[in-house]
């Protein structure tokens, strides 16, 4: 799914976007717009992990967040921590991503592992 878009929020200031790559939905408005996070490269730069709110052809967008991959990692960490998951350095948003489906096929509470956390 790549999406190349010029998207202008006035007369002077066109916005480039290339959504390289969706990751999920966060949550969807009657509306139709979707918060979601995806890979997009903004403006030729180099791409990032990007959250915010989408209408349904992603041609137009919200305020949102980018996130270099160090800040997505230290996220999901953050995350990870509150909500009593394990995390592993091997692929935090993978682990992270089975630690819950496991969670809510087995609604059970997954130790936090400290020592695990420490070292990435």
């Amino acid at each position: 799914m790549a999406y190349n878009q010029n998207y202008s929020q006035g007369s002077n200031d066109k916005v480039r976007f290339d959504l390289m790559e969706h990751i999920g939905v966060l949550a969807k408005k009657d509306n139709g717009w979707t918060k979601e996070v995806n890979i997009v490269a903004w403006n030729g730069g180099k791409a990032k992990v990007d959250i915010r709110e989408w209408d349904p052809d992603h041609a137009r967008m919200t305020k949102g967040i980018t996130l270099f991959e160090e800040e997505a990692e230290t996220l999901v960490k953050a995350l990870a921590h509150r909500y009593g998951l394990r995390y592993t350095s091997s692929s935090p948003c993978q682990e992270a991503v089975q630690n819950t489906a496991a969670m809510e096929e087995q609604e059970e509470e997954l130790p936090f592992d400290e020592a695990a956390a420490e070292q990435s």
